[in-house]
């Protein structure tokens, strides 16, 4: 069975289509989802739901949710916010948010979402090395490997 989801176009990360989309049955999450925003016509061939995936992207970025930060390493990946505890419903939208990546992975759709290394190696759970640390905070992981050089000293 194919889950229906009707979506808002203004709609936004919390957002009541958003809320329907993460009561969806792990079971439903493994079949087709068809979206249709609320007042359009037409049907889903891929299409719209490419482009809600699409502007969820863009919106899991937004800094009103104090979610992610750009990395140190660049302007265009992200990291998570080491003080995203400020949104109180930080942890249901990370949440969230990881049921949409993995949506749009099963559904073969790319989102415009860019992470660090390290966020990666957690989402996959690899071990984490202090190199995955440039990407954070050039800074601190030129201490890093500053530090090995003082033991043959």
């Amino acid at each position: 069975m194919e889950g229906l989801m009707m979506i808002d176009t203004d709609e936004k990360l919390g957002d009541a289509g958003s809320l329907q989309f993460a009561s969806i049955s792990d079971d439903d999450l493994r079949n087709p989802l068809s979206v249709h925003f609320v007042g359009e016509v037409g049907r889903d061939d891929g299409g719209v739901t490419r482009d809600w995936y699409s502007v969820l992207s863009k919106e899991i970025f937004n800094p009103q949710y104090a979610l992610f930060t750009l990395s140190a390493a660049d302007d265009y990946t992200f990291q998570i916010k080491q003080n995203s505890g400020v949104n109180p419903d930080h942890l249901d939208f990370f949440q969230f948010i990881g049921t949409i990546v993995g949506k749009a992975l099963l559904d073969g759709c790319l989102l415009d979402a860019h992470f660090t290394r390290l966020v990666y190696k957690r989402i996959l759970d690899k071990p984490v090395t202090y190199h995955d640390m440039a990407s954070v905070d050039v800074q601190f992981y030129k201490s890093l490997c500053w530090v090995p050089s003082l033991l043959f000293l």
